[in-house]
């Protein structure tokens, strides 16, 4: 099981880099269009937003499994060891609830 969560992993992070690159180069692309060209690029700058969410979330989710999403500690680190587990806990908790309720009021 560790080795397809593993080859997932993989997978994101090289998603990840390829949406960027290509996302900079549309960026790129669209001001030499723009400004030396005088001719703008109509799909350019909607393909760059799509693949800046997609990175977003694919980032996002990448750096909640290795526990390195930005949070604020300060008040887990007042606590005992075994109830600040139980408050990452929760906070998982919360996390699902506000997706599945995201996920009924989009359809």
């Amino acid at each position: 099981m560790n080795k397809i969560l593993n080859l997932i992993d993989k997978v994101i992070k090289y998603l990840i880099i390829t949406f960027l690159t290509l996302m900079v180069v549309l960026v790129f692309m669209q001001v030499i269009f723009r400004f030396v060209l005088n001719n703008p690029l109509q799909w350019s700058e909607e393909l760059s937003r799509f693949l800046f969410v997609w990175i977003s979330f694919l980032g996002a989710s990448l750096a909640l499994k290795q526990g390195q999403h930005l949070g604020i500690d300060v008040f887990l680190k007042l606590f005992p060891r075994k109830l600040s587990k139980f408050f990452i806990f929760l906070s998982y908790i919360f996390i699902l609830i506000f997706l599945v309720g995201i996920r009924r009021i989009l359809g």
